[in-house]
């Protein structure tokens, strides 16, 4: 099967921090979260080379080929963490590194966890650790998609005013983007679905009209994946 990028159309989505096997998927696919069924997965890379419980190829096709939309995140540093270009540019590096490796395909949204900054740390500091990221991945061919939680640093001018990022998703807390708001929000934490321990979201266009880019399995290069949306890439 092959790996093509697609919009998501409005849905429940989850993330979760665990390699899921056929049959969790097999579960997930026969379960509901209060009467709806979950239409996509974030899964995580790592900062540096994947660990054992990040995605890899065989995981990235088991989702796929079940009809769930996956969308890939990189891991955070833990909280108070301060961020440099340096950082930017080999964090962003890794990520299309192991994007690639798992056969995710460009133009789909790559995942920059922006939360528990270090209290003090400077707007322009972390605003040039988004930027270099950033520039690293649509190097690779795929656009940034960025999370805003807890202590992020910079204000929702900021954020809008971040030149190559044009969605971004939040966790439950009282997060904004100036003018653009929020194309994915996170409305429940630590829940379970299906047996799988996950965060639950809801994806759907932002006020400017944009949307989370995502991986679906395609039989071949003509297929569109009408069920998940309009394949673009």
């Amino acid at each position: 099967m092959t790996l093509r990028a697609c919009a998501a159309p409005p849905g429940l989505v989850i993330d979760c921090d665990q390699r899921l096997t056929d049959a969790q998927l097999d579960k997930l696919l026969l379960a509901e979260y209060h009467g709806e069924k979950v239409q996509g997965i974030g899964r995580y890379i790592g900062m540096e080379q994947n660990g054992a419980g990040d995605c890899d190829a065989a995981e990235a096709q088991r989702i796929t080929s079940r009809g769930f939309g996956l969308w890939l995140i990189q891991h955070c540093p833990f909280p108070g963490w301060s961020p440099s270009v340096g950082q930017g540019y080999a964090r962003g590096n890794w990520a299309v590194r192991n994007a690639q490796a798992i056969g995710y395909p460009s133009g789909a949204h790559l995942e920059l966890d922006l939360e528990g900054v270090a209290p003090g740390t400077l707007a322009g500091a972390v605003a040039d650790y988004c930027n270099t990221w950033v520039t690293r991945a649509t190097a690779g061919d795929y656009p940034g998609l960025l999370y805003v939680g807890f202590d992020p640093i910079l204000d929702a001018q900021e954020l809008y005013g971040l030149p190559d990022f044009h969605a971004y998703c939040s966790d439950w807390g009282p997060r904004a983007v100036a003018k653009r708001g929020f194309c994915m929000r996170q409305i429940e934490a630590d829940a379970v679905i299906g047996g799988i321990k996950c965060d639950v979201g809801r994806c759907y266009p932002d006020q400017l009209g944009g949307t989370l880019l995502w991986a679906v399995s395609v039989a071949s290069e003509r297929d569109t994946a009408p069920d998940l949306g309009t394949v673009i890439a």
